[in-house]
């Protein structure tokens, strides 16, 4: 239990709390007397708040009285404080005095005066004749067994005239308070309506029985209610409260909800029951980055001055291998360009998922002209601001607030989206440039930023900072930088609560690897480039030129992709190296290990150095400002044994023939030999979902050491109860989909495998009928370009020109 004296020197405590006042003695009191000890418990008083009369002329005065011992707060003299009051006529209402009746009273007073011409104003409320009057009160002393810590009392009477009399408490509602998307439960007791007790009757004539349902704030809606049963004369009906159905509504105040029914002929209102409706339900947010850890970005050639140098030298840049660099100046095409990094900022606050559409987070920090989201870079001492989002107003000439000092020209970049209807999920995208981070010695110097308003600008520091950096540091991000994001809330009682994120930016090493040690020439590689800190965007699959990898041999020296002269003879698939995942940081394709090279034939047995040169080591501090190699090393066969297919790509009808070569299995140069059908030489054959084990190759001829065999596609697997059969050589049936991958796998040794595999695509060059013969459904049916599929009246696919769709149309042929 918490408690302690405010400005006032009055002692507050929480509910229940025990009050103890112990007076020490002083030299003044003699050594007989005993030190008084006096001890209290301290409980609350729940308030109660009414009009003195149930109803008023539009022309009279009010007297609102509340009742609350608590509110007493100095016993030696009269307390004031102000409550609610409104009108259906003015819903924005007027700040009413209450006044205690007397010192130490714990009753207070406050008198309203009524027009219907004036505006309201001070003690003034406007009406109109029939409206219902409101006052609140919310009571903060209560017991602490209350979960919201509040109790909100309503007070309520009607202007009316003589004519019009007024029945109390017909009108109930289910619940004390509601939230948005809350049903509202509404009985209405009744029995004078209750016309026919041999049936269930129905209020349902808005004309002869206008039911009103109204908010403080928002427009009038309309619904019915039906008898709970046969001869009750109780009705009942349902509204759900949607934000969405309100113009303008503010979410960050409470409001009230009412309702009335009443007679058409004689204008009678039969009841009033209004209730508060809290405007939101208050959730924890979340904030959270989309990883732990971040690669540091890197520049391009165009964010530094003119340097004669062929390696990065200073310079934030990622170069390809130096091998291609031909000139003594490196340009932009020897470089992976601009490396910006992508972050993705997620926010997970149910309080702002108020409709059924996507919403949007706009509203700025209470009293201050920012967003709630702030994402900084922080080194040691140091923090920059890069942006607040989430405000009700973009600054699109916002800077970068270089010391965490200047909010109000700090960048703003305004909304916030739900990334779906209902999610409660917001989510920010924010580009951060390699100069993004705090002043070092350390950083490379930049001579152009890139504006912060336009990407297409650049000049100086001052067009993306708020202050320029010492002559001896420049602006960078670094190793072992912390990105943070804030996001700042009001919890349930109005405190403000804050929430944060953090990530670090990191180097690591990079490798290089093959699927093999051993090719044999003309057969394919699958070359693997694991490096995290080239994964600079999260959220999308990245690609990166071939020119990374050194090719070194006797036969030539070169980079492997176009600025090495002979990407045609490596023929990759693709073109250049493709993420395997949007946030794996590993990239493949594959290549074929060519005949010959700068017109030197490639000999058997020979070694060849694969290199990739890691501009973003573990050890440095930004990308560029050290390197380290990374190889691996292959070679051309020399018996060993390889497994070749002869495509890269199949279609699911096609024969797949495949080549061992394996000397060493050579066993009798006067004899045809066989293998994969024994212990010492398995052949496995198989698709994603079917396998052929021990399938039998067999030798092209005595002592070739080559063997070969072939299975055959036979269809769309989804759609036919095929299975694989086969023994070898040539017999072998192996189901397969459009979108499979057919893998061999030659058990060379007990303790090595050597595979070959191939991607099967669909193949719209069969026809629709023998498509369909194969098993694919008619749904799956690929046309060739040039015709578009439609539907036989027997549900079978077919393919047509696109001059006849509309004719076949007419025949009760359909497109869907």
């Amino acid at each position: 239990m918490g408690m302690g004296w405010n400005n006032s020197k009055f002692l507050f405590v929480m509910v229940f709390a025990s009050l103890i006042l112990i007076f020490n003695s002083t030299t003044d009191v003699i050594a007989e007397e005993k030190n008084p000890v006096t001890g209290s418990s301290i409980s609350w008083n729940e308030g109660k708040i009414k009009w003195l009369e149930t109803s008023y002329p539009s022309t009279g005065t009010a007297v609102v009285q509340l009742i609350d011992p608590d509110m007493n707060l100095n016993s030696e003299k009269v307390d004031n404080f102000d409550v609610d009051v409104w009108s259906d006529t003015d819903f924005a209402g007027i700040d009413l005095t209450m006044t205690e009746t007397d010192v130490s009273s714990g009753i207070f007073e406050g008198t309203v005066f009524f027009t219907i011409t004036d505006d309201s104003s001070g003690h003034r409320l406007r009406v109109l004749q029939g409206d219902t009057i409101y006052t609140k009160y919310d009571d903060i002393t209560i017991s602490e067994t209350n979960k919201n810590y509040k109790l909100v009392l309503i007070g309520t009477a009607t202007i009316d005239g003589d004519s019009v009399s007024v029945i109390e408490n017909r009108i109930t509602l289910d619940k004390e308070s509601y939230v948005w998307d809350d049903d509202v439960s509404i009985t209405l007791v009744a029995p004078e309506l209750n016309l026919d007790n041999k049936s269930i009757e129905k209020i349902d004539d808005p004309e002869k029985f206008p039911i009103e349902i109204t908010t403080r704030h928002f427009e009038i809606k309309e619904f019915n209610l039906v008898e709970t049963g046969i001869d009750t004369g109780i009705f009942s009906g349902e509204i759900t409260l949607k934000a969405s159905e309100f113009p303008n509504p503010d979410y960050n105040d409470s409001d009230g909800i009412s309702v009335n029914f009443e007679y058409a002929e004689d204008n009678v209102a039969i009841g009033s029951a209004p209730i508060i409706l809290n405007s939101f339900e208050s959730y924890a947010p979340s904030v959270s980055f989309d990883r732990d850890v971040y690669p540091v970005p890197f520049g391009s050639v165009d964010d530094f001055a003119d340097m004669v140098s062929s390696t990065p030298d200073g310079r934030s840049l990622f170069p390809v291998h130096l091998t291609a660099v031909t000139t003594g100046n490196l340009q932009e095409s020897e470089t992976l360009g601009s490396g910006d990094l992508m972050t993705h900022i997620r926010i997970h606050d149910a309080n702002f998922d108020i409709s059924q559409n996507v919403d949007k987070i706009i509203q700025d920090v209470n009293g201050k002209t920012v967003g709630p989201l702030k994402i900084s870079v922080i080194r040691d001492s140091q923090t920059m601001v890069l942006a607040y989002a989430g405000g009700s107003t973009p600054n699109d000439d916002g800077l970068i607030d270089v010391n965490d000092n200047s909010p109000t020209t700090a960048r703003q970049m305004g909304s916030i989206s739900e990334v779906s209807p209902d999610s409660g999920v917001f989510e920010l995208d924010l580009a951060v440039r390699y100069f993004d981070g705090p002043s070092s010695a350390q950083c490379p110097v930049t001579a152009m930023f890139t504006s912060l308003n336009n990407d297409a600008v650049f000049g100086s520091e001052e067009s993306r900072f708020d202050e320029p950096s010492t002559e001896t540091e420049n602006y960078c991000i670094l190793k072992g930088d912390v990105l943070t994001v804030e996001y700042t809330y009001l919890d349930e009682q109005g405190n403000v609560n804050v929430v944060t994120d953090s990530a670090t930016f990191d180097l690591r090493n990079g490798t290089l690897e093959a699927n093999q040690d051993v090719y044999i020439i003309g057969s394919d590689m699958i070359l693997t480039l694991t490096d995290p800190d080239l994964d600079l965007d999260n959220d999308k699959v990245e690609t990166y030129p071939l020119d990374l990898i050194e090719w070194d041999s006797s036969a030539a020296t070169l980079t492997m992709g176009r600025l090495g002269g002979e990407i045609s003879a490596f023929d990759p698939e693709p073109l250049n190296f493709r993420e395997t995942g949007d946030s794996t940081g590993v990239f493949q394709l594959v290549v074929e290990i060519p005949h010959v090279l700068q017109d030197t034939y490639l000999e058997r047995g020979e070694e060849i150095v694969l290199e990739y040169t890691d501009w973003s080591p573990s050890g440095a501090s930004y990308v560029g400002n050290e390197e380290e190699d990374v190889d691996f090393t292959i070679s051309t066969s020399n018996f060993g044994a390889t497994v070749n297919l002869d495509k890269k790509d199949y279609t699911w009808n096609d024969k797949v023939y495949i080549t061992v070569v394996s000397p060493n299995h050579n066993f009798d140069s006067d004899l045809v030999d066989e293998i994969g059908n024994i212990a010492s030489s398995k052949i496995k054959i198989s698709t994603r979902q079917f396998n052929l084990d021990n399938y039998k190759l067999v030798e092209t001829g005595t002592n070739t050491g080559t063997f070969t065999g072939e299975v055959t596609l036979v269809g769309h697997v989804g759609n036919m109860d095929t299975v694989s059969t086969g023994k070898g050589p040539v017999d072998g049936v192996m189901p397969a989909s459009s979108k499979d991958g057919i893998t061999v796998e030659f058990e060379l040794t007990e303790d090595e495998t050597v595979v070959g595999s191939a991607l099967i695509k669909s193949d719209k060059k069969l026809s629709p009928l023998k498509q369909q013969l194969a098993g694919v459904s008619a749904k799956d049916v690929v046309c060739n370009d040039g015709f578009s599929k439609l539907y036989k009246s027997d549900n079978s696919a077919i393919c047509v020109k696109f001059d006849t769709i509309s004719k076949l149309m007419e025949r009760g042929w359909d497109e869907f």
